[in-house]
C-alpha cells in the first residue's frame, strides 16, 4: 500500500514538473526522448494539451511556447538569427490555417489573406517565415522548403503567381455566398445553441448594446450568445457571437466579439524601428495595421474594437464568405501548391509592412544558405514532436 502511494507521488511530481518546469532532469528520470534544442518553463494547459490529436494541432495551441523555444535557442538556430536585424510588422501567428479568402466591403468582391490578427505586432520579420515552413513541415513532413522559399521570395518581389485550382474553387465558393450570414448558425432568426454555446445575462447585454450602438447606429440586436472554443491558441478566450439585423441593408448580421489579450509573439517583439515611442501598439491601432497589412483598404467595415468593463474586444463580421483555410480538406496532390501560393501571400504582407525597407531584406533573403535555414526549421519541428509526445506521456502515466 505504501508502496503504490508513493509511486502515485512520484508521477504527479513528474507530471506537475513536466508541464510547469524544464524537463532536463525527467528526460533520464522517466526514460522520455531527448530534445533537439533547450527547453524552457511553461505552464501548459492539460485539456489543450489532451485536445493535442496531432503536432500541427499542438503547434497552434501554444504560440507562445513556439516563440519561447526560438527566442531561448538563439546559438542553436544560428541561420534564423542571422536575419533578425529586420524588424517590421508581423503576422505572429503564420501557419497554413491561418489563411484563406475574406469578403471586402463591397460583397463582390473577395481576396486570399493571412485571416488572424489576435498575435500581430512587430518582430524580426523572418520568425512569420519560420513558424510558417515549421508548422508546413510539421503537417507534411515531405514537403518541398525549397518551393516554399521560393515562393515566398516571389511575393516579396511582388512577382506573379498563379492562383492553384483548389484555392480558385474557394474563391468562387467565398463570392458566391458573400455577405450573408451562414445558415447553418441560424434558426428561426435565432443563433443556434449548442454545446459551445451559453446565454449571455441582461447586465452584460446592455453593455454590449450600448457599445455596438454607438460604433453602427444602424444595427440591432436580435440575439447573443457566449461561445467557447476548445482548441487553437485562442481557446478559452471569451466569445460574444450577436444577430443583428441592418436598416440599411436589410440584412442579417453575425458579428464576434472576441476577447484580445497580449500579442503571443511576446516573446520576440521589438519597439517599432520607424518610431521614436518605445510603447507598445494599443489594440485598436494595432488592429487597424493588421487589417490594412493583410486585406488593404477595401477591408469590410464592420471590424473593429470595443472595451467592456476591463476587456478589449476585436469585433469582427461572420460572413458565409470568409472561408479560412482547411487543409485535411486539400487534395494531397494540390497541398504543395496551396503552401507555395501560402507563402507567396505572406510575401506580400512582408512586401507592404517593409516598405521601402524590404530591398536590402530581399537581398539577404535570395543570399541566404537555405539548407542551413531548414535545418532550423527540421530542428523546431522535430523539438515540438517529440515534446508533445514526452508530454502525453507524462500524462498517460498520471493518468
Amino acid at each position: 500500500m505504501k508502496t503504490s502511494i508513493h509511486f502515485k507521488f512520484i508521477l504527479f511530481a513528474l507530471f506537475i514538473f513536466t508541464f510547469g518546469c524544464q524537463n532536463k532532469t525527467i528526460q533520464t528520470e522517466n526514460n522520455l526522448t531527448q530534445l533537439p534544442l533547450q527547453d524552457t518553463e511553461y505552464n501548459f494547459s492539460t485539456e489543450k494539451i489532451q485536445n493535442s490529436k496531432s503536432t500541427f494541432f499542438f503547434l497552434r495551441s501554444f504560440v507562445d511556447y513556439f516563440y519561447l523555444i526560438a527566442e531561448q535557442n538563439q546559438k542553436n538556430l544560428p541561420t534564423l538569427y542571422s536575419m533578425t536585424k529586420h524588424i517590421s510588422f508581423c503576422a505572429g501567428d503564420a501557419h497554413p490555417e491561418n489563411f484563406g479568402y475574406v469578403i471586402q466591403n463591397n460583397p463582390t468582391k473577395t481576396i486570399f489573406s493571412i485571416n488572424d490578427m489576435d498575435d500581430s505586432g512587430y518582430c524580426p520579420i523572418i520568425f512569420d517565415l519560420f513558424r510558417f515552413m515549421s508548422a508546413s513541415k510539421i503537417y507534411k513532413d515531405d514537403v518541398s522548403m525549397n518551393q516554399i522559399y521560393d515562393s515566398y521570395l516571389s511575393g516579396l518581389k511582388e512577382n506573379a503567381m498563379d492562383t492553384p485550382l483548389y484555392l480558385s474553387k474557394l474563391k468562387n465558393e467565398s463570392l458566391k455566398k458573400g455577405q450573408l450570414p451562414s445558415q447553418k448558425k441560424i434558426d428561426n432568426k435565432k443563433i443556434k445553441r449548442t454545446n459551445s454555446t451559453t446565454e449571455v445575462s441582461n447586465d452584460i447585454q446592455l453593455l454590449i448594446i450600448s457599445k455596438i450602438k454607438k460604433i453602427y447606429p444602424q444595427l440591432k440586436l436580435i440575439d447573443i450568445v457566449e461561445k467557447s472554443k476548445v482548441g487553437g491558441g485562442s481557446a478559452g478566450l471569451t466569445r460574444y457571437e450577436l444577430l443583428m439585423s441592418d436598416s440599411k441593408t436589410n440584412q442579417l448580421l453575425i458579428l464576434e466579439l472576441k476577447k484580445q489579450i497580449t500579442p503571443a509573439l511576446y516573446p520576440i517583439s521589438k519597439a517599432n524601428p520607424n518610431s521614436s515611442h518605445t510603447n507598445q501598439l494599443k489594440i485598436d491601432q494595432r488592429i487597424k495595421l493588421t487589417l490594412n497589412l493583410e486585406q488593404g483598404r477595401s477591408h469590410s467595415l464592420f471590424y473593429n474594437t470595443l472595451k467592456l468593463n476591463e476587456d478589449e474586444f476585436l469585433v469582427r463580421p461572420l460572413f458565409s464568405g470568409d472561408l479560412g483555410l482547411e487543409l485535411n480538406d486539400v487534395p494531397s496532390e494540390e497541398l504543395q501548391a496551396v503552401y507555395n501560393y501560402e507563402a507567396y501571400t505572406l510575401g506580400q504582407f512582408h512586401k507592404r509592412s517593409l516598405g521601402h525597407h524590404s530591398k536590402k531584406f530581399i537581398s539577404e533573403m535570395s543570399q541566404l544558405n537555405k539548407n542551413a535555414f531548414f535545418t532550423d526549421i527540421e530542428k523546431m519541428s522535430q523539438f515540438m514532436t517529440i515534446k508533445l509526445k514526452n508530454l502525453k506521456k507524462i500524462s498517460d502515466s498520471f493518468n
